[in-house]
């Protein structure tokens, strides 16, 4: 994930190299001490024999990078590209009709026109590659997936933190209805983006 990520912003190397500029001369008291403080934990952590960057929250000091390899794959297929998500849903939603058949309405998405009901993806509303809601506890439910996997312990774990984090929080709304998101399912989806079946819920 790194390496994408280090790609990217290598379109925005001249905008550091300006910023972060030293304007003393080269080699001055003055070059060494920025040069110092600039590179002397990463050429400390390389000559001791270490990773640059341990990608695994909260280890590393950088923390757009929260997860490592296994655990951000494991969000990736649970959560993005495979044909399971976790979907948020009103207390009225909830308690009516279900949820089956509606439509996930993902981040930054708004309803088409005439569409009354609809549930809520939970990515970049309380996980992310680069953010999480619900603290150390969720970080830990987290960590313990495992890529591929859509049931077991550690899904259900997962959820719960998820559902216990949206009731005790109570700030994630519903934009067209005011009314709070409050119940969380894991559920499979169509190519349509629409819940066919509810897997998991608390």
């Amino acid at each position: 994930m790194s390496l994408r990520v280090g790609v990217v912003f290598l379109t925005t190397l001249a905008t550091y190299i300006y910023a972060f500029r030293c304007t003393a001369e080269f080699l001055t008291y003055e070059w060494c001490i920025a040069a110092a403080i600039g590179l002397g934990p990463t050429l400390f952590s390389v000559g001791i024999g270490q990773s640059v960057l341990r990608e695994d929250w909260p280890c590393t000091p950088v923390s757009l990078f929260m997860w490592n390899g296994r655990q951000a794959q494991a969000l990736l297929q649970l959560l993005m590209t495979g044909d399971t998500n976790i979907v948020f849903a009103t207390r009225n939603i909830a308690s009516g009709i279900g949820i089956v058949g509606m439509r996930v309405l993902y981040h930054g998405e708004m309803p088409v026109s005439g569409e009354e009901k609809v549930v809520h993806d939970c990515v970049l509303r309380s996980i992310g590659f680069t953010m999480v809601q619900g603290g150390p506890s969720m970080i830990r439910a987290a960590q313990a997936l495992q890529p591929g996997q859509t049931s077991g312990l550690a899904v259900k774990a997962f959820l719960r933190q998820i559902q216990f984090w949206l009731m005790s929080e109570r700030r994630l709304f519903e934009g067209r209805s005011g009314e709070l998101l409050t119940h969380a399912y894991l559920v499979r989806i169509d190519d349509k983006h629409r819940v066919t079946k509810i897997l998991m819920q608390n």
